[in-house]
């Protein structure tokens, strides 16, 4: 199975028609209906009704879309982790305040910013 399959259920699921699809998709509509029959053929099952109020998941397509789902959640949060990682911030911060309002109030800070940024290196100048 390959995973541009899955995006095309996901579309029809989500806009109940080939048109809604292939604008989602930003591809023709007789490209979907293409790629929905030739996988349905390919897999030996119906993944989708046809009635007249557009296109119904059956109890194959329905237990598709959900794993689908499930992998575009994965595949989402995998981007939202991986982009960018070679641009993150770091180096060295200078903050110039006093002590006693450092240690009361910005420590806490300082240690959750760089938890977060820990190639950020920090450093202290007191007034």
């Amino acid at each position: 199975m390959e995973w541009d399959n899955l995006r095309y259920i996901l579309a029809i699921a989500r806009s109940q028609s080939i048109a809604g699809a292939s604008r989602q998709l930003k591809v023709h509509h007789s490209t979907v209906f293409r790629r929905l029959n030739a996988l349905e053929e390919g897999l030996g099952v119906r993944l989708f009704e046809r009635v007249s109020t557009g296109y119904v998941l059956t109890v194959a397509g329905e237990e598709m879309y959900q794993t689908a789902t499930e992998i575009e959640a994965k595949i989402i949060a995998l981007n939202r982790h991986i982009i960018g990682q070679d641009r993150k911030p770091k180096g060295l911060i200078r903050v110039t305040t006093t002590g006693s309002l450092f240690y009361s109030l910005l420590t806490p800070c300082f240690a959750a910013f760089q938890r977060e940024y820990p190639e950020i290196e920090r450093g202290l100048c007191g007034i």
